[in-house]
């Protein structure tokens, strides 16, 4: 899959009646432990992040970890972007 975006994930979460965990992460190994465990539950996951944590590493780098583990996970991945705006 790919990164999705967080309306229609949590639009079937609410038909369906479940909720969807989101998660702050640090670096890309938070990052991956996320995705991994979410993989685990079969559950869609939202990754965030704080605006310390996108300074420290770069909004470019934090946005190609989550892509590339996005797009090898069979699970719905999402992004929550406050702190990740660019530009």
């Amino acid at each position: 899959m790919s990164l999705i975006s967080m309306k229609p994930m949590l639009a079937a979460a609410r038909r369906a009646g479940y909720g969807v965990g989101a998660f702050n992460i640090l670096d890309y190994n938070s990052a991956r432990a996320v995705v991994r465990a979410a993989e685990e539950l079969r559950a869609p996951v939202i990754i965030q992040t704080s605006v310390k944590t996108v300074k420290f590493w770069g909004a470019p780098a934090i946005g190609s970890w989550l892509r590339e583990l996005a797009a090898t996970s069979p699970v719905p991945v999402a992004l929550h972007q406050a702190g990740l705006r660019q530009g």
